[in-house]
């Protein structure tokens, strides 16, 4: 099966990241776009794993994210990933305490103990707590992101109104991490919740269903 670990968001990030989305439509910016209800922060991309690997990351998980509290993170507005650019996001950096980076870090070393098969690019990425909001699928699409805002070492500012975000935004709080089976289909790729690991608790989801440590 095709996983990944990532922390979701509340409804009024999508919300304003569907705003922002449609506000750059109608200024002519074009791409694949993210839709927002599959919008997540990834923490880590696992790819394709077997049920009994899922299954020993599911455990070790469990056992780190009890330790780690609550991401406190500050909004920081729009970024790009490539040149030219080929990712547009909305980003954040934590504002205190056990830091993004800090608890990637910690999921990694648990795929890592696992003995998963992971791609050792994933391993090496900086760890960005971002939602992706569209891709370009070459420069031409890309160039179009410069008619409506200035691009400076990955920082985007915008020469065109956008929406405010609001305060549910500018202030992100990601309580629980989340292991997602990916299904591709011709229409997009649906996300399924397998497990749920609650930060800084000791009860983490550890139900069993059909004698599978995961759920259905």
């Amino acid at each position: 099966m095709r996983v990944f670990l990532a922390f979701p968001v509340p409804e009024q990030a999508k919300d304003y990241a569907a705003d922002l989305q449609q506000a750059l439509r109608d200024a002519g910016v074009s791409g694949k776009w993210t839709k927002p209800g599959n919008m997540h922060v990834t923490a880590l991309f696992l790819g394709e794993q077997s049920e009994e690997g899922v299954c020993r990351i599911g455990a070790d998980v469990a056992d780190r994210m009890r330790d780690v509290p609550k991401l406190d993170l500050t909004y920081r507005g729009a970024g790009c990933f490539g040149h030219p650019p080929r990712v547009l996001f909305l980003r954040w950096q934590s504002s205190g305490g056990t830091s993004f980076e800090e608890t990637v870090r910690a999921v990694r070393e648990s795929a890592q103990r696992s003995g998963l098969h992971t791609d050792p690019s994933t391993l090496r990425q900086d760890a960005v707590a971002h939602l992706t909001l569209l891709r370009f699928r070459g420069s031409r699409e890309s160039r179009n992101l410069r008619h409506v805002a200035e691009l400076q070492r990955g920082d985007v500012g915008w020469r065109i109104a956008v929406p405010d975000p609001p305060d549910a935004v500018r202030r992100l709080v990601l309580s629980s991490l989340v292991l997602f089976r990916s299904t591709l289909k011709p229409t997009g790729a649906i996300y399924d919740v397998l497990r749920t690991f609650d930060l800084g608790t000791a009860t983490n989801s550890e139900e069993n269903m059909n004698g599978s440590c995961l759920h259905r």
